[in-house]
């Protein structure tokens, strides 16, 4: 058989494996131990022809297996074909069954707004509500069916294939992933997961414990294309530029400093170098444009540890020559807050504070300098940035006012866009504003409290004029906004949850495009799904959410919210029983959602479900 075509046999092998579902793989090995051959002198021609006779033996034998992996394949490509041909016969089926409930609620509205009293329509009328249920609950049937073909959950891979083992709460053996537990029950994994091209990148071990063995790894999504890059340890902070990720890791001899990848063995390169080698990883990576990053170099009192006196700024960009580091502002310190930046097309934006003459001041960066806007005292705060196009926006004022601002890095384009106060006498509070780079809009959440005390929290979508800032929901007090872009085409939704007498009460929104409004898909109780939904920790990916959720039986494990079908629960019990899988890093790739989490028969690892 052609080299190229049994390698990629073995390759689509490789990526058939790994389904929880039935226990074990399709393909196994018949043996672990490799052929070896035996030195043969030059005049001992009967042991000669002996091993050529073994060796034509062998390979017939691979020839043999390898002709029935061949039909293996080509049987589950078969299997394949069939499942695909049965979910489209499914789909028609559906929609002739939707089609025949829209007819017979047709002739049954008819029916029922006729005047006679003939017992014979009184007959036809309760066969056709039979008959809509009849169809209804096959309509119900068949979604179920349909569900079943997406939502498998798959191992990617068994990276530390011993045996699972815990010390101390710390997973040392069995687990590829940072796994810790709680009192023998709640059980947690770290980790980190970024994206490049048609690669997956994520720290993992083979063996032993995570923080001592650890290394680069990346995926193709498949268990064959699932390999190591680099030896240096503990990754994290995967961004995205153009040709590549740059992230943090430890190589041992520098300590934590800032890398790149491009996904390749030769293209993971070491970038900075504080000197210090410090152990533990304490800088920021704020934000990237085309191949550019902007990232902070923390200085401590002490070096590697201590107080934090703020950050060092640098440029890094990715070049066919290497990766040029440019220092921003020389070694001057700057204190960037927690989410008071962004990176617009080509600049970023950011606000620092000065404790020790009580000013706070607002910049821009470009590659290779820094530029001050203004500088207002220490009673104003620049908060919640975010940005449309190469112009940012953010709240700007006291404690007790904000409004929103926007800046394209001069003084004169830096001006206020929407004061939401009713009253002059009205205190405001900008929690959050959220980009939608689809549509150039934002969407800001605004706490606003009257005199009397009645506090509303509501929700506004802008194009980034005051005229184009309107109003999608008046809330109430304590309502909690959570802003949703599908992975795959982009569409925006809102989860809502809001207090009440039966526990959380969580409402769906999808935004209306051609209005700019909000459409109401469902709602539910927390009394009528039964558990906790952690919704900062999820994913919205093809109209559907999929989260760390938690409930009294199955601990915190996988859930989906199905907008479409309007029902929330568990999706998996990764980890059996009560106890927590650990699940995190929920990411959207390739068809697929990848996740870290833990379970008895595999440790820590990285699994994937299909969607």
């Amino acid at each position: 058989m052609n080299k190229a075509i049994f390698t990629v046999i073995l390759m689509l092998s490789f990526s058939l494996t790994g389904c929880i579902d039935d226990g074990q793989n399709d393909l196994q090995p018949e043996s672990d131990v490799e052929p070896t051959v035996e030195p043969t002198g030059a005049a001992d021609f009967d042991s000669l022809e002996r091993r050529i006779n073994e060796l034509e033996n062998e390979t017939e034998e691979l020839r043999y297996d390898n002709d029935k992996l061949g039909n293996i394949i080509v049987d589950l490509e078969a299997n394949n074909s069939e499942l695909m041909d049965s979910y489209e016969d499914l789909l028609s089926y559906l929609d002739n069954l939707t089609t025949d409930i829209i007819y017979l609620n047709q002739q049954l509205e008819e029916l029922e707004n006729s005047d006679s009293g003939d017992s014979d329509l009184l007959d036809r009328i309760a066969l056709l509500e039979q008959n809509i249920a009849d169809l209804e609950e096959e309509v119900e049937v068949l979604m179920r069916d349909k569900d079943l073909l997406y939502n498998n959950l798959y191992l990617l891979r068994d990276i530390n294939s011993s045996g699972v083992h815990f010390e101390s709460g710390d997973c040392i053996s069995g687990c590829s992933v940072y796994t810790d537990e709680m009192f023998d029950e709640y059980i947690f994994t770290t980790s980190e997961i970024g994206k490049y091209g048609n690669l997956l990148f994520f720290g993992a071990a083979e063996s032993g414990e995570y923080r001592e063995n650890s290394g680069v790894w990346v995926t193709d999504g498949s268990a064959f294309g699932t390999y190591k890059i680099s030896d240096a340890l503990r990754p994290t902070d995967f961004v995205t530029v153009d040709d590549g990720v740059f992230f943090f890791a430890t190589d041992g001899e520098y300590g934590y400093e800032l890398m790149f990848s491009d996904g390749t063995n030769d293209g993971t390169v070491r970038v900075s170098d504080d000197g210090l080698n410090c152990s533990y990883h304490h800088d920021e990576i704020y934000g990237s444009t085309g191949n550019t990053i902007f990232w902070g170099d923390i200085q401590y009192t002490n070096g590697c540890d201590g107080g934090s006196q703020g950050a060092i700024l640098y440029s890094a960009q990715y070049t066919p020559n290497g990766v040029n580091l440019v220092p921003l502002d020389g070694e001057n310190i700057h204190i960037v807050g927690y989410q008071d930046f962004v990176v617009t097309e080509n600049k970023f934006f950011f606000s620092t504070r000065d404790y020790d003459q009580d000013i706070t001041s607002l910049y821009f960066a470009t590659r290779s300098n820094i530029t001050h806007i203004e500088t207002l005292d220490d009673n104003f705060r620049y908060d919640s940035f975010a940005t449309i196009n190469d112009i940012a926006y953010f709240s700007r004022g006291t404690n007790l006012n904000q409004s929103m601002w926007q800046t394209d890095g001069t003084q004169a384009g830096t001006f206020r866009v929407k004061s939401f106060q009713h009253n002059f006498s009205d205190s405001v509070f900008i929690s959050s504003i959220n980009s939608d780079s689809a549509r150039d809009l934002i969407y800001i959440s605004v706490t606003i409290i009257p005199d009397n005390g009645e506090r509303s929290v509501d929700l506004f979508i802008s194009d980034g004029t005051s005229d184009g800032t309107n109003l999608l929901i008046e809330g109430e007090d304590q309502y909690q906004y959570q802003f949703y872009q599908d992975e795959t085409d982009s569409g925006v939704y809102f989860s809502v949850m809001r207090p009440s007498n039966y526990g959380d009460d969580y409402h769906f929104f999808i935004l209306d495009e051609n209005t700019n409004s909000l459409d109401f898909i469902f709602n539910e109780t927390r009394n009528n799904y039964g558990g906790y939904l952690n919704t900062y920790v999820s994913i919205l990916v093809r109209g559907d959410i999929y989260l760390r959720g938690d409930d009294n039986e199955h601990g915190q494990e996988l859930w989906k919210i199905d907008l479409q079908n309007r029902q929330i629960g568990i999706l998996h019990d990764i980890n059996p029983g009560a106890g927590y899988s650990g699940l995190n890093s929920l990411t959207y790739f390739q068809g697929k959602i990848f996740f870290s989490a833990y379970s008895p028969s595999y440790g820590g690892e990285y699994w994937y479900i299909t969607v």
